[in-house]
Protein backbone atom coordinates (compact mmCIF):
# COMPACT_ATOMS: atom_id res chain seq x y z
CA UNK A 1 0.00 0.00 0.00
CA UNK A 2 3.03 2.00 -0.31
CA UNK A 3 3.18 3.75 -3.23
CA UNK A 4 4.75 6.45 -4.91
CA UNK A 5 3.62 9.65 -5.75
CA UNK A 6 3.93 9.75 -10.00
CA UNK A 7 6.09 13.06 -10.25
CA UNK A 8 5.82 15.67 -13.19
CA UNK A 9 10.04 15.81 -12.98
CA UNK A 10 12.10 13.81 -15.11
CA UNK A 11 14.27 11.84 -13.78
CA UNK A 12 17.85 13.70 -14.89
CA UNK A 13 16.58 16.56 -12.90
CA UNK A 14 15.46 14.23 -9.39
CA UNK A 15 18.72 12.88 -9.78
CA UNK A 16 20.25 16.20 -8.53
CA UNK A 17 17.56 16.79 -5.70
CA UNK A 18 19.05 15.78 -2.02
CA UNK A 19 17.30 16.19 1.26
CA UNK A 20 16.87 20.00 1.79
CA UNK A 21 16.48 20.97 -1.53
CA UNK A 22 13.45 21.24 -3.39
CA UNK A 23 12.86 20.82 -7.45
CA UNK A 24 11.05 23.44 -9.47
CA UNK A 25 10.24 23.72 -13.24
CA UNK A 26 9.61 27.48 -13.92
CA UNK A 27 9.28 28.83 -17.80
CA UNK A 28 10.49 25.02 -18.78
CA UNK A 29 13.68 24.91 -16.88
CA UNK A 30 14.50 23.25 -13.98
CA UNK A 31 15.85 25.43 -10.90
CA UNK A 32 17.01 23.57 -7.02
CA UNK A 33 16.01 25.75 -4.35
CA UNK A 34 16.99 24.78 -0.49
CA UNK A 35 14.49 24.82 1.77
CA UNK A 36 13.73 23.97 5.49
CA UNK A 37 10.79 23.30 7.59
CA UNK A 38 9.73 25.04 10.78
CA UNK A 39 6.76 24.82 12.97
CA UNK A 40 3.63 27.17 12.73
CA UNK A 41 2.70 27.83 15.97
CA UNK A 42 -1.06 28.87 15.13
CA UNK A 43 -1.74 26.30 12.96
CA UNK A 44 -0.17 23.19 14.99
CA UNK A 45 1.77 21.89 12.24
CA UNK A 46 5.00 22.18 10.11
CA UNK A 47 5.57 24.21 7.30
CA UNK A 48 7.68 24.98 4.27
CA UNK A 49 10.55 27.73 4.24
CA UNK A 50 12.05 28.27 1.23
CA UNK A 51 15.23 29.43 0.97
CA UNK A 52 17.83 30.70 -1.83
CA UNK A 53 18.11 29.61 -5.20
CA UNK A 54 20.77 27.01 -5.49
CA UNK A 55 21.41 26.25 -9.35
CA UNK A 56 20.04 25.34 -11.95
CA UNK A 57 19.92 21.58 -14.20
CA UNK A 58 19.68 21.16 -17.28
CA UNK A 59 19.67 17.35 -19.27
CA UNK A 60 22.79 17.86 -20.74
CA UNK A 61 25.62 19.72 -18.41
CA UNK A 62 23.52 18.65 -15.30
CA UNK A 63 23.41 20.98 -12.11
CA UNK A 64 24.75 24.24 -12.73
CA UNK A 65 25.43 26.43 -9.37
CA UNK A 66 23.98 29.79 -9.17
CA UNK A 67 26.57 32.44 -10.15
CA UNK A 68 25.59 34.69 -6.76
CA UNK A 69 25.47 31.41 -4.69
CA UNK A 70 29.39 30.63 -6.29
CA UNK A 71 30.33 34.66 -5.38
CA UNK A 72 29.06 33.92 -1.89
CA UNK A 73 31.07 30.81 -1.24
CA UNK A 74 33.99 31.85 -2.71
CA UNK A 75 33.63 35.55 -0.56
CA UNK A 76 36.23 35.12 2.35
CA UNK A 77 38.35 32.44 1.48
CA UNK A 78 41.16 34.59 0.59
CA UNK A 79 44.50 32.72 -0.82
CA UNK A 80 42.40 30.32 -2.52
CA UNK A 81 41.11 33.49 -5.21
CA UNK A 82 37.33 34.87 -3.27
CA UNK A 83 37.12 38.05 -2.56
CA UNK A 84 38.10 39.33 0.74
CA UNK A 85 37.48 42.63 1.96
CA UNK A 86 38.94 43.73 5.55
CA UNK A 87 38.63 47.07 7.16
CA UNK A 88 41.80 48.69 7.10
CA UNK A 89 42.16 52.63 7.38
CA UNK A 90 41.52 52.68 10.98
CA UNK A 91 43.81 49.68 11.66
CA UNK A 92 46.60 51.41 9.88
CA UNK A 93 45.91 54.49 11.49
CA UNK A 94 46.12 52.41 14.98
CA UNK A 95 49.49 50.94 13.89
CA UNK A 96 51.23 53.86 12.94
CA UNK A 97 49.75 57.21 14.70
CA UNK A 98 49.45 55.45 18.03
CA UNK A 99 52.92 53.82 17.41
CA UNK A 100 54.54 55.73 20.49
CA UNK A 101 51.53 54.25 22.58
CA UNK A 102 52.18 50.28 21.21
CA UNK A 103 56.17 50.88 22.12
CA UNK A 104 55.45 51.00 25.53
CA UNK A 105 52.74 48.43 25.39
CA UNK A 106 55.21 45.72 23.71
CA UNK A 107 57.80 47.21 26.86
CA UNK A 108 55.37 46.94 29.69
CA UNK A 109 53.24 44.06 28.59
CA UNK A 110 55.67 41.27 26.95
CA UNK A 111 53.24 39.05 26.23
CA UNK A 112 49.67 40.67 26.08
CA UNK A 113 50.23 44.10 24.18
CA UNK A 114 48.61 42.42 20.84
CA UNK A 115 46.01 41.16 22.83
CA UNK A 116 44.91 44.59 24.59
CA UNK A 117 45.62 46.40 21.35
CA UNK A 118 42.80 44.33 19.73
CA UNK A 119 40.76 44.56 22.50
CA UNK A 120 40.68 48.12 22.80
CA UNK A 121 40.56 48.86 19.13
CA UNK A 122 37.30 46.52 19.57
CA UNK A 123 35.83 48.16 21.82
CA UNK A 124 36.36 51.86 20.85
CA UNK A 125 35.89 52.12 17.46
CA UNK A 126 33.02 49.20 17.80
CA UNK A 127 32.09 49.76 20.98
CA UNK A 128 31.66 45.74 20.44
CA UNK A 129 30.59 43.56 23.50
CA UNK A 130 33.57 40.50 24.35
CA UNK A 131 31.36 37.90 22.29
CA UNK A 132 31.77 40.41 19.16
CA UNK A 133 35.54 40.67 19.07
CA UNK A 134 36.51 38.07 16.87
CA UNK A 135 33.88 38.85 14.35
CA UNK A 136 35.56 42.32 14.43
CA UNK A 137 39.15 40.85 13.89
CA UNK A 138 38.31 38.69 11.81
CA UNK A 139 36.81 41.74 9.57
CA UNK A 140 39.59 43.80 10.46
CA UNK A 141 43.41 44.00 8.92
CA UNK A 142 44.68 45.16 12.33
CA UNK A 143 45.68 41.26 12.97
CA UNK A 144 47.41 41.47 10.07
CA UNK A 145 49.06 44.41 10.97
CA UNK A 146 50.22 42.95 14.46
CA UNK A 147 51.16 39.55 13.40
CA UNK A 148 48.14 38.27 15.69
CA UNK A 149 46.97 35.24 16.11
CA UNK A 150 43.07 33.82 15.24
CA UNK A 151 41.08 35.38 18.51
CA UNK A 152 38.10 34.04 20.35
CA UNK A 153 35.62 35.47 23.11
CA UNK A 154 37.32 33.62 25.89
CA UNK A 155 40.65 34.49 24.73
CA UNK A 156 39.46 38.33 25.57
CA UNK A 157 38.06 37.48 28.83
CA UNK A 158 40.91 35.64 29.92
CA UNK A 159 43.50 38.65 28.92
CA UNK A 160 41.03 40.76 30.36
CA UNK A 161 40.80 38.57 33.71
CA UNK A 162 44.92 38.30 33.49
CA UNK A 163 45.00 41.94 32.89
CA UNK A 164 42.88 43.03 36.15
CA UNK A 165 45.32 41.41 38.13
CA UNK A 166 48.43 43.23 36.88
CA UNK A 167 47.84 46.83 38.42
CA UNK A 168 51.77 47.23 39.28
CA UNK A 169 51.94 46.78 35.15
CA UNK A 170 48.98 49.19 34.39
CA UNK A 171 50.81 51.82 36.71
CA UNK A 172 54.04 51.41 34.84
CA UNK A 173 51.84 51.83 31.59
CA UNK A 174 50.49 55.10 32.92
CA UNK A 175 53.29 56.78 34.48
CA UNK A 176 55.57 55.91 31.38
CA UNK A 177 53.85 59.25 30.39
CA UNK A 178 54.35 61.87 32.78
CA UNK A 179 57.40 63.74 32.56
CA UNK A 180 59.64 64.57 35.37
CA UNK A 181 57.78 67.27 37.48
CA UNK A 182 54.02 66.19 35.97
CA UNK A 183 51.87 64.66 38.27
Amino acid sequence: MNEQHPTPHPQWALDHKKPGTELRRIHGRYYLYEYRTVYDKDRKRPRKVSGSLLGSITEKDGFIPSAKRKLEEGAGVGISGGILCKEYGVARLVSEEFSLYLDTLREIFREEWKDIVAITYCRFIYRCPLKSIPFRLNSSFLPELLDMRPFGEKHASGVLNRLGEQRGLMLDYMRSFIGKGEY
